[in-house]
């Protein structure tokens, strides 16, 4: 993960911090106790939206958003991390996209 991701990530991670990652297990952790699916989903509306880097900018913005959905959703649940992250981005038509943020919420133990 580049530098500027890694701290937009720490910005919406700093309550309670999650760990975070798109494997199925984690380095120096043991998964004590999986709790479930966590899911976050955040709309964009392409109109209005001008140039490459507006597109960027916005699609970024959108993906931190659903992240942090599910960053939330994980310490409603209790659980110290989130494993086998994932994004999908969906057309629900021609001006308005889906972008979905998905992973397990886990239980850990620092080994």
């Amino acid at each position: 993960m580049k530098k500027a991701k890694k701290n937009k990530v720490k910005k919406i991670n700093k309550e309670k911090e999650i760990l975070l990652t798109t494997t199925d297990n984690m380095s120096g952790y043991t998964i004590v106790e999986s709790i479930g699916l966590v899911q976050g989903s955040t709309i964009l509306n392409l109109t209005k939206i001008k140039g490459i880097k507006g597109y960027h900018d916005k699609l970024e913005n959108a993906r931190m958003n659903s992240l942090k959905k599910i960053i939330a959703q994980a310490r409603q649940l209790g659980c110290g991390a989130i494993t086998g992250i994932r994004f999908e981005i969906n057309c629900i038509n021609k001006n308005l996209i889906d972008i979905l943020a998905y992973g397990t919420s886990v239980k850990v133990r620092k080994k």
